[in-house]
């Protein structure tokens, strides 16, 4: 997919929880620590709360401005 390619799970644990202004708990660091998507922005093991939603449409906006989709 080239440029195309959004890599969501790498921006959720880089960018997630300062996207929504939240202080990474304990578990979160050990989340990305073990390069998983941090607890605070999951409502389970698949699927996101609101905030992981909020940084998912930041992700995707981001990247098609990069793009050049949008400005």
């Amino acid at each position: 997919f080239g440029r195309r390619y959004v890599d969501v799970k790498d921006y959720m644990i880089r960018y997630g929880l300062s996207d929504n202004n939240l202080t990474p708990t304990e578990q979160d660091t050990t989340d990305i620590n073990n390069g998983i998507i941090p607890v605070s922005l999951r409502s389970d093991y698949v699927h996101f709360n609101d905030a992981g939603y909020t940084a998912l449409a930041n992700c995707i906006y981001q990247h098609g401005q990069m793009m050049g989709y949008w400005t």
